[in-house]
């Protein structure tokens, strides 16, 4: 199985792996992601799999469609709007789910049912990378970025990229980059995030049946454009089990 398209990005993903017939299967996949933040599955080759798979580890947001997933497959009746762009073929912006919204979902699961005929990578960022990045080439940056009023998704919220707590931990919420109101100092910076964003990228490419569980407080993720009929489930929820409140800031973590 190759589920990574990039050969320099393979031996950082491919730990996240878990092999769905193990016996411990539940506590290693909450272990991994309470860690971690992300694990790599490979066999949920029907809906009612990935719903199965979800429902182990989440309570799911309501959805009125079939086994209560999402399906992520270009229509041919929606536009580039930051709301439905997942509907199209078009490129997907680095984001984390849900950023609009005041409490984002905490976990986030994606499965692949049909490909693209070609392109459609999966690209996904750790927010912990993201952040020592910029710490690293930019650390003037992060005072704009860290503070409650740095963007406005709604009239009464109000949120930073990087929420970081007095306990030395961190949560992310990144935009697709449509209808979010920046404060001027944030405006500035926003260039410099997107090349941190860049350099921090990995790339996925799956086939059917393999997809992503992600903590959706430190991952964002997106994809590249694509030609054919591809299909996604996605599932979205609060974990069942406890995690952490946010992950470890790149001083903690180094």
């Amino acid at each position: 199985m190759t589920l990574l398209a990039a050969p320099a990005a393979r031996g950082r993903l491919a730990h996240h792996l878990v092999n769905l017939r193990q016996p411990d299967l539940v506590a290693s996949v909450q272990r991994r992601l309470q860690k971690d933040g992300l694990v790599v599955v490979d066999g949920l080759t029907t809906p009612r799999a990935v719903a199965s798979f979800a429902d182990r580890f989440m309570r799911r947001s309501r959805v009125d469609e079939p086994h209560g997933l999402h399906e992520i497959r270009p229509t041919g009746r929606h536009h580039l709007r930051a709301d439905s762009v997942d509907l199209t073929r078009a490129p997907m912006r680095l984001h984390t789910a849900g950023a609009r919204l005041k409490h984002p979902p905490r976990l986030l699961l994606v499965v692949c049912a049909r490909p693209a005929d070609t392109g459609g990578d999966t690209l996904l960022v750790d927010g912990q990378d993201l952040l020592s990045e910029l710490a690293r080439r930019r650390p003037g940056d992060l005072g704009p970025l860290t503070r409650r009023t740095t963007m406005r998704t709604a009239p009464r919220i109000y949120a930073p990229v990087f929420r970081l707590s007095p306990a030395g931990r961190c949560v992310l919420r990144l935009p697709s980059g449509r209808g979010v109101s920046w404060s001027p100092a944030a405006r500035r910076r926003l260039l410099n995030l997107e090349v941190a964003v860049e350099r921090t990228r990995r790339r996925l490419s799956l086939a059917p049946g393999q997809g992503y569980l992600l903590d959706n407080w430190r991952w964002a993720h997106g994809r590249l454009t694509f030609a054919g009929e591809r299909l996604l489930y996605r599932a979205e929820g609060d974990p069942t089990f406890r995690m952490p409140a946010g992950f470890p800031t790149w001083v903690e973590a180094t």
